[in-house]
């Protein structure tokens, strides 16, 4: 019934006891309504047209339930806004119906389209309908009458993505924008949920425009003269990150290419106050927590060297099984359990240490931006290239691949090496969303991009703080 032009209906019928039953069966006694579309009139006229037009806006109450307005300062000492000025705006409505109907002696016809958009008053949100019908019908004398009738309606809702969970399903197939990360935590200092949903190319574009800020002011760097060169590679890599997750790809292509080689920056950490450690060390130790370790579906690839001593083990070289990929080191000691102290634990090597530094940009992204550039520009032969411009060093020393085709080979070699070379680096799930495989690869009904943020976790009933639930392991 949603899906139904009103503009189509001529009529409504409601039929009762014998006159249902009698074309509906036994099952439509207790009555049936008809909703009777609209046909074309035999006749020697012209095409009959008829077209409206409608628009509108809404706005809801600026009535919205704030707790930390106007009291909460966040670290920066920026003040939470109100979000009834922020978040509540006008939402337009528009909507356009064009019919045509007519007919002959003996023929019929009927056809009409309707399209609208509804904006909601809070963004985003918004609703997109339309529908075609084709009604014809055919009288070859007084005996004989054939009628055809068909229908088309669409209707993509695109909502503000929030506990999405606690919702029932909606019966009606939709199409729904699952590329939204709420980031109210950090946004404008707000409180949980004060804040509106973004579309993460929001942020991407934002992210651009301050890199582009940084190169310029990198470049204007006088007296000092390793400086420059530093902050210079930041904000190529930086702002190639930002264009390639933005879609800007020869943007991506161009600022990578920009990279010196050999670049690398890392996130500094020492040994003592816990302010001073990686939390990523503290996690990954086998001795410290066990929870953080390494997924069950690539337990089957770890080639596990010293299973009684150091456990030392990596995982096997996608391309080539009989090699280990040095960049996935893990540790397997026999026995040992993870943090639940139920299921086999395979530690992550990598950042294990929390005095260790942790890198987080360097010329080896910048390589692998330019490879999918050249994936997606088809050029698999230089993808190839720049792949295996990153297999044979000598940290890594694994042969060099084929040129791989078609694009789905394509695409596994590019997932496979960013996996590895980026390990443990936070690109993993932002990769699989791009392809579309998080629920392939990942599970159903999983976040798309980001994880929950402790903040949600924290502002959850129905979760609990990690510290709370988890054994010692010490």
């Amino acid at each position: 019934m949603g899906d139904l032009n009103p503009n189509n209906i001529e009529r409504v019928e409601v039929l009762k006891g014998a006159a249902a039953a009698t074309l509906y069966g036994s099952d439509a006694t207790n009555g049936v309504i008809q909703i009777i579309t609209k046909r074309g009139r035999s006749s020697d006229q012209k095409t009959e047209w008829n077209m409206g037009l409608s628009t509108g806006f809404e706005e809801l109450r600026h009535n919205l339930p704030t707790t930390q307005f106007p009291r909460f300062k966040g670290p920066d000492s920026t003040f939470a806004l109100d979000a009834n000025e922020t978040m509540i705006q006008k939402g337009p409505y528009y909507g356009v119906d064009l019919s045509a109907s007519g007919g002959t002696q003996h023929s019929t016809y009927f056809t009409s389209t309707q399209i609208s958009k509804q904006t909601g008053s809070i963004q985003p949100n918004d609703q997109l309908k339309g529908s075609l019908r084709l009604n014809l019908s055919f009288a070859p004398n007084g005996k004989w009458t054939i009628e055809g009738r068909s229908s088309y309606a669409r209707d993509r809702i695109n909502e503000i993505q929030v506990k999405q969970l606690d919702r029932p399903a909606r019966q009606r197939p939709q199409r729904r924008s699952e590329n939204r990360v709420e980031i109210t935590p950090v946004w404008r200092g707000m409180g949980p949920g004060e804040g509106h949903p973004v579309h993460d190319n929001d942020v991407f574009k934002q992210a651009v425009t301050k890199f582009s800020a940084g190169l310029a002011a990198a470049q204007a760097i006088a007296g000092d003269a390793p400086a420059p060169a530093k902050w210079v590679n930041i904000a190529y890599v930086g702002r190639a990150r930002a264009n390639l997750m933005a879609g800007n790809y020869p943007a991506a292509n161009a600022d990578a290419q920009q990279v010196a080689a050999g670049f690398q920056y890392d996130a500094i950490f020492s040994e003592g106050a816990a302010s001073t450690q990686s939390t990523t060390g503290q996690q990954f130790h086998r001795n410290r927590n066990r929870s953080g370790g390494l997924r069950r579906a690539y337990h089957s690839r770890v080639h596990v060297i010293d299973s009684l001593g150091s456990g030392e083990a990596f995982l096997r070289d996608w391309f080539d099984a009989t090699k280990n990929d040095k960049r996935m080191a893990v540790t397997r000691k026999a026995g040992q359990l993870g943090v639940n102290n139920r299921f086999a634990y395979f530690g992550i090597t990598k950042h294990s240490d929390r005095a260790a530094p942790i890198r987080i940009l360097s010329k080896i992204e910048s390589t692998l931006i330019e490879a999918k550039v050249a994936m997606r520009a088809n050029d698999y032969a230089t993808e190839a290239s720049l792949l295996n411009s990153l297999r044979p060093r000598a940290a890594v020393g694994l042969s060099a691949i084929p040129v791989p085709a078609p694009v789905a080979a394509a695409q596994t070699a590019l997932l496979n090496e960013r996996q590895a070379e980026l390990w443990v680096e936070g690109s993993r799930m932002q990769d699989l969303a791009r392809f579309g495989l998080v629920s392939s690869m990942i599970g159903p009904a999983r976040a798309t991009k980001l994880p929950l943020s402790r903040t949600e976790i924290l502002n959850n009933g129905s979760m609990k703080d990690g510290g709370g639930t988890c054994p010692s392991v010490s």
